[in-house]
């Protein structure tokens, strides 16, 4: 989509070689390096969609984060967390991890039909600290 920017938020070893990809493909005015930013809430909030590309993660913070601002997610279905966090695709879309024509494919259908921001927030919700607090206390002591 000639219109479409992506924006790469972080630094990282291979930001010079991206850059480089970018220009090679001709389309370095559409992807953006903003670099590091300690809160990258405004970020979330102004993006069309969100995607997570990972081989594997710990926990998706960054999913959940993007959930609360109400965007739109796609995520590679990589151990562990993004398929929980998502449900198994009822908050976003999840494709095979290595797979970028899935990948390119969510990311087209999740723009053409974003769904619903209240439903992502709720969503985020489930994650709060409180409730994991309260769910690990219930876990030791009994409900």
């Amino acid at each position: 989509n000639p219109n479409a920017r992506l924006m790469l938020l972080g630094n990282g070893q291979c930001e010079s070689e991206l850059r480089g990809l970018a220009a090679n493909l001709g389309i370095a005015d559409q992807v953006i390096f903003p670099g590091f930013h300690p809160d990258p809430t405004p970020f979330y909030m102004t993006a069309d969609l969100f995607v997570l590309s990972s081989n594997h993660e710990g926990f998706g913070n960054v999913i959940v984060e993007a959930l609360a601002c109400g965007t739109p997610v796609v995520s590679t279905d990589c151990p562990s967390g993004p398929a929980e966090i998502l449900e198994q695709g009822r908050h976003g879309r999840l494709v095979p991890v290595g797979d970028a024509p899935a990948l390119a494919q969510a990311m087209a259908a999740s723009l053409a039909a974003p769904g619903d921001p209240e439903a992502r927030k709720a969503r985020a919700r489930d994650f709060a600290p409180e409730k994991a607090a309260r769910a690990y206390l219930e876990l030791l002591t009994g409900p």
